[in-house]
């Protein structure tokens, strides 16, 4: 259980800017981020560029920079945005080192709140490298595993599994209350 100052209220989602972008370079090339993406491959400058501009007008995608206590902490980047099918991918990270690991709980409910409660899907999937951590977090939270991508990605000289896993709406809406209280989070 999570100490009861951890509140939803402290968490605020803004569009990513511009002026963020160094930030959020540094955060992505940093090896405690990198090491868990699906592309461990660092990013230069200009690619990194290249990805704002492609993205910043394209209505199937929303990246936004997660601030705790209106200090920049991480990003969440919802892709794939899917309004036929009600669905949509995502992902998640802090970039900061000094923030308190339950903040990535908090993270993780406001990611989920944002892709179900506005951009209004039934559906929300990932994938995870099975050495992730994070999967953890994402079964605390009500995701279940929809399948394996088998030796999907070099690491470490070998292949490594790749997870794929989802939510639906209608489970995440019955039992989100209980999880937040289970965790001893704030809803406000």
């Amino acid at each position: 259980m999570l100490n009861n100052t951890f509140s939803l209220s402290r968490v605020k989602l803004r569009p990513l800017a511009k002026d963020d972008l160094t930030m959020v370079l540094n955060w992505r090339n940093s090896e405690s981020v990198r090491q868990f993406m699906l592309s461990d491959k660092l990013i230069t400058i200009d690619e990194h560029l290249k990805w704002f501009d492609k993205v910043s007008n394209n209505k199937s995608c929303e990246n936004l920079v997660v601030e705790y206590d209106n200090n920049p902490i991480g990003c969440i980047y919802i892709q794939d945005i899917n309004p036929k099918d009600k669905t949509c991918t995502w992902g998640m990270y802090i970039g900061e080192s000094n923030v308190n690991l339950g903040i990535g709980t908090l993270l993780e409910i406001s990611a989920i709140d944002r892709m179900f409660y506005f951009h209004k899907v039934r559906k929300i999937w990932g994938q995870a490298l099975i050495s992730n951590r994070i999967r953890f977090l994402h079964y605390k939270m009500g995701f279940t595993d929809e399948g394996i991508l088998k030796q999907h990605v070099y690491r470490h000289s070998s292949y490594e599994d790749v997870v794929i896993f989802s939510l639906f709406f209608n489970k995440w809406n019955i039992k989100r209350s209980a999880i937040l209280e289970g965790l001893g989070i704030l809803d406000c």
